[in-house]
């Protein structure tokens, strides 16, 4: 799962296995994602070159050289086919495109959005967070049943992370706004009631993988938006834009590497579970129950944003 590749002689990080470092041998295949054309785009590639400094430079299908680059904590193994999560994210490309141009990013970016929108919206990720959290630790045990102690210790360290990282940004924006007693009275939507009780009831009634395909979404859907985001900011279009400081700290928060890389871990080990576990096989009905919680995920976290535009309130 190669997510940071680099073209030409731009240095960015890509990911792989260190304990695999044998395995990478001239003429080995592996899968490159193109992060300038857009995380859809992959092809495969084929190992050139294996260097000390623990880089391979491949050759792709077009002759692009490709030079990929280790990550201390990467997770990343030489692949024979298309990775599953390249196959979740094609599924649903159109709507993870309609995210993308949803007006609360675009005036986001902009810096039109209005404060009392992203308030609502920091007020409501932050209560989602919470349940967030909780299904992840559900999945960290779910992990060590199965008695994969890796899986286990990744989850629980980002089930705390979002206590220590992101809701840490969110509780500094809300003592910059002297909002906290706004937040202290405010529920979830019904969007994002919607969201946190579909994630919590497939991790805690569905088998592991399920539960992996249920949040995987606000992962990989944060990160994807957050680097486009950023990636746009940095254009001729965008460059000269005043945007709030908030604003700009969200982008950079989801657009950065930090994030990024950590999302690059969680694609992996849901990559892992489907071939280890599950065989690998795209097409079987465990796989294709994944596919549907992914959808969902990913039509939520749309529904998610809608809400916080709208600020949406219950009917009655």
């Amino acid at each position: 799962i190669v997510s940071r590749a680099t073209m030409g002689t731009e240095a960015k990080k890509a990911i792989f296995d260190v304990s695999d470092r044998d395995a990478w041998k001239v003429g080995s295949k592996v899968m490159v994602h193109y992060q300038k054309e857009g995380w859809r785009a992959w092809r495969e590639a084929t190992v050139t070159n294996v260097n000390k400094k623990d880089e391979l430079e491949c050759k792709d299908e077009k002759e692009v050289t490709v030079t990929l680059h280790r990550y201390e904590q990467g997770l990343l193994r030489p692949l024979a086919a298309k990775p599953f999560h390249l196959q979740l994210i094609e599924r649903s490309w159109p709507a993870l495109e309609k995210t993308l141009k949803h007006p609360f990013l675009e005036d986001l970016l902009d810096g039109t959005l209005s404060l009392d929108k992203f308030q609502f919206f920091i007020i409501q990720d932050t209560l989602y967070l919470n349940a967030f959290g909780a299904c992840l630790k559900v999945l960290s045990e779910r992990a060590t049943a199965c008695g994969d102690e890796p899986a286990h210790l990744f989850l629980l360290d980002r089930a705390l992370s979002i206590i220590e990282v992101e809701k840490d940004m969110q509780r500094s924006f809300m003592k910059l706004w002297n909002n906290e007693k706004d937040f202290k009275a405010s529920k979830l939507t019904p969007n994002g009631l919607l969201y946190t009780s579909y994630i919590t009831s497939v991790c805690a009634t569905g088998p592991f993988h399920e539960g992996l395909a249920a949040v995987l979404p606000c992962f990989w859907v944060y990160a994807y938006v957050g680097q486009r985001l950023y990636e746009r900011s940095k254009t001729e279009e965008f460059k000269d834009v005043q945007r709030r400081s908030e604003y700009q700290d969200w982008i950079e928060q989801y657009g950065g590497e930090g994030f990024c890389e950590r999302v690059a871990r969680m694609v992996y080990l849901t990559d892992r579970v489907v071939a280890k576990k599950l065989g690998g096989k795209a097409e079987d009905s465990a796989t294709e129950v994944m596919h549907e919680h992914w959808h969902k995920g990913v039509q939520m976290e749309y529904m998610f944003w809608d809400a916080a535009y709208k600020k949406q309130k219950w009917p009655c």
